[in-house]
């Protein structure tokens, strides 16, 4: 492999791509099988401390954060993770297809040490509750069960449930937050839950499009959504679930989001994948290139995770913070270059001629 080679492409404040000539110091590789195949597709990415963890078709992997280096992998399971949480005392993990059951695991090894009862289909992510111990589940009958995390037996559920499959949530120390599918195509909605009270009537938020609210994510101050019909983002209110603001651009099929303390992140399928949003304005501030399907966007400090599920290219570790790059007078930030299958040092720019 060369020492110098080029990668990508970024582009400047008025669309000039540039190419980013990068050193490549770490490849990746999937455990146990040659060089450039895999289980399968990388449908969601949890962090905690120096580690990664993803899902690898219908296997859970461990990967150091730092190299991407596979540290170990979990048994074949009969479902493929499409959300993976981390608890103070183990991974959890649950599925859309497959025998429809949560499993837990050993943070260290990946064995298995608890599997749920079956609760039906789990398209939204997993609720982790490290203070009262418990772990909810959401389905696609609308239900929101409660389950202990120590052995996922079922404390019980809401009596109160959204009325249609669950797609996205979020949680904060009180509340539960939902959304899901439009049935009637009435408006999506998102519907907020007293985990204290688990037979008291939930809030609503105003309508939001017809359409499915299919992925949420949540600050200190506000919720995001994306809403399938209108392709548009929406900012709620946390206190009253009242509408905010409401994205000017669309969005092809957002399957993840991620918020932080300044930026608003979201992947999903075509528009370049990939996106970097301001969350006070809900426009984007940059974008990947050429990566087309992007799964189970989170970040650290320095840098974003992203997972996919085409090719062997499948998880992809991206400077957080835009690159720049010399116009021949001084240094100019550039919108957001990727990395695929390895870590890279940005050394310099060439325009594309």
């Amino acid at each position: 492999m060369p020492d110098r080679m080029y990668l990508g492409t970024v582009l400047d404040q008025n669309n000039e791509q540039f190419k980013a000539i990068v050193s490549v110091s770490t490849t990746y590789k999937s455990l146990n099988e040659p060089e450039g195949t895999s289980h399968g597709e990388v449908r969601d990415i949890a962090l905690e401390g120096e580690y990664l963890y993803c899902s690898d078709g219908a296997y859970l992997e461990k990967r150091l954060k730092n190299t991407l280096a596979l540290v170990t992998e979990s048994a074949y399971m009969p479902a493929t993770p499409t959300s993976i949480k981390v608890g103070a005392n183990g991974i959890f993990t649950g599925s859309f297809f497959g025998d429809y059951k949560t499993r837990k695991f050993d943070k260290n090894t990946l064995a298995l040490l608890a599997t749920s009862e079956n609760i039906g289909s789990v398209y939204a992510p997993l609720l982790i509750d490290d203070v009262d111990n418990v772990l909810y589940v959401c389905n696609n009958s609308g239900v929101i069960y409660k389950l202990r995390q120590s052995d996922l037996v079922s404390l019980g559920y809401f009596s109160n449930g959204y009325g249609a499959t669950i797609r996205s949530t979020a949680q904060d120390a009180s509340y539960i937050y939902v959304g899901g599918d439009d049935p009637s195509y009435v408006g999506g909605y998102v519907k907020r839950f007293n985990k204290l009270n688990m037979s008291q009537a939930p809030i609503q938020s105003p309508a939001l499009s017809n359409g499915a609210i299919q992925v949420m994510a949540m600050d200190d101050a506000h919720i995001y959504v994306w809403n399938s019909s209108s392709y548009k983002l929406y900012k709620l209110a946390k206190t009253d679930l009242s509408l905010v603001l409401e994205s000017t651009s669309t969005f092809s099929t957002v399957k993840s989001m991620f918020v932080d303390n300044d930026y608003l992140y979201i992947g999903g399928w075509g528009d370049n994948g990939l996106k970097m949003l301001n969350k006070s304005t809900l426009a984007i501030i940059h974008q990947s290139i050429d990566m087309s399907y992007c799964y189970g966007v989170c970040a650290d400090d320095t840098y974003i995770y992203s997972g996919s599920d085409t090719g062997s290219k499948r998880l992809h570790k991206i400077l957080k913070t835009p690159p720049q790059y010399y116009n021949g007078n001084n240094f100019v930030s550039a919108k957001l270059c990727y990395t695929v299958d390895a870590i890279y040092q940005i050394t310099g720019y060439r325009r594309v001629e």
